[in-house]
């Protein structure tokens, strides 16, 4: 990511775990819990890593431990996009070498974009494993994102930097 893709991020309060560090695990969940404390809501991607959203990758649970702590609940949230037609879209995927701006770029410059918002039931955080919590939350995504019929792939006219997944 671009220093200044970084630094704008970082001010909107996102906290970045460094996969290098193994323990770098801890120095997100103090920040998540003191923002959890402050009334803040956390948003967590479980998976690990970034997809084109055709499926559900398997939840890491390290990343809940802050909200089991203070009694929370996880409320699960899936985004599906598509075209207009009604065919699953991988346009806005953010994976593989591609840059946050040559995705806001397929993003901004698609025709029409749908994106299907599922909020399932929240998932009491008291008195439950984090792996429990984290299969329950992945559970709930599932059955939202289920295996797609087709995939539209993207068009991107005029964008000659963005390369084909």
């Amino acid at each position: 990511m671009g220093h200044c893709h970084g630094r704008m991020l970082r001010r909107v309060g996102t906290l970045f775990v460094e996969r290098a560090r193994k323990r770098d695990t801890r120095r997100v969940n103090h920040g998540a819990r003191e923002a959890i404390a402050k009334g803040d809501i956390v948003a967590v991607f479980p998976e690990g890593h970034t997809t084109d959203g055709t499926g559900v990758g398997t939840f890491k649970s390290s990343l809940l431990q802050p909200i089991i702590d203070l009694n929370g609940h996880v409320l699960p949230v899936a985004i599906r996009y598509r075209a207009v037609s009604g065919e699953i879209s991988v346009l806005p995927a953010y994976v593989g070498k591609l840059t946050l701006l040559a995705s806001l770029w397929r993003i901004t410059a698609a025709r029409s974009l749908i994106a299907d918002l599922h909020v399932a039931l929240p998932l009491p955080a008291t008195s439950v494993h984090r792996r429990d919590l984290a299969l329950s939350a992945e559970r709930a995504i599932r059955a939202f994102v289920a295996p797609p019929a087709a995939v539209m792939e993207p068009e991107i006219p005029g964008d000659p930097t963005v390369a084909a997944l």
